[in-house]
């Protein structure tokens, strides 16, 4: 058993183990170590990483932007190393995000993920984002992305434990409009 993770506010000092997990997980459109060192420095920027046994195992980050409608959220980053996907780490990871998000104010979220992470889409639209545009050539190598977005409420969720086996590989029945 691995044990349950605990979730910790990150810091600049976590640089290298993400941008070494950012590795692990992605490839021709893995961010920078500078991208990296800019969003950890920078105060508005929402960091979240996910540890067992003083192991990081994955994290999230998110910034806010003024929008006329109030703040809006743009989920950067999500990262789960591989030996640790698919047991509730991501979904737990997101819902933080989105609880901060909600604390600040944020009326919206939104985020991009590459059209064959299936995965990562299935785990997205179980947490109520929605496809709301197909970005062509949005990475490099011509991969396209969806642009996903959430619309919050302003009540403050609680924490729920991850529903077992809910990122399961599951068929994607939604269609998106190109």
């Amino acid at each position: 058993m691995m044990g349950e993770p605990s979730f910790l506010k990150a810091s600049p000092s976590d640089l290298e183990d993400f941008f070494k997990i950012e590795l692990e997980c992605f490839d021709v459109e893995a961010f920078s170590k500078q991208r990296y060192l800019e969003l950890l420095n920078d105060p508005a920027a929402i960091s979240i990483k996910a540890i067992v046994k003083a192991q990081t195992i994955g994290f999230a980050i998110a910034t806010l932007e003024r929008s006329q409608q109030g703040p809006l959220g743009t989920v950067q980053t999500l990262n789960v190393r591989p030996p640790f996907r698919r047991i509730g780490v991501g979904h737990d990871l997101m819902s933080r995000l989105e609880t901060e998000m909600r604390q600040r104010g944020c009326y919206k979220i939104i985020l991009q993920t590459r059209v064959g992470n299936s995965p990562a889409i299935n785990l997205f639209t179980k947490m109520g984002y929605m496809r709301t545009r197909l970005l062509r050539n949005y990475y490099d190598a011509g991969i396209s992305a969806y642009e996903m977005t959430k619309t919050l409420d302003k009540t403050i969720d609680t924490l729920q434990q991850p529903e077992k086996g809910h990122a399961k590989n599951q068929p994607d029945t939604t269609n998106p409009s190109p």
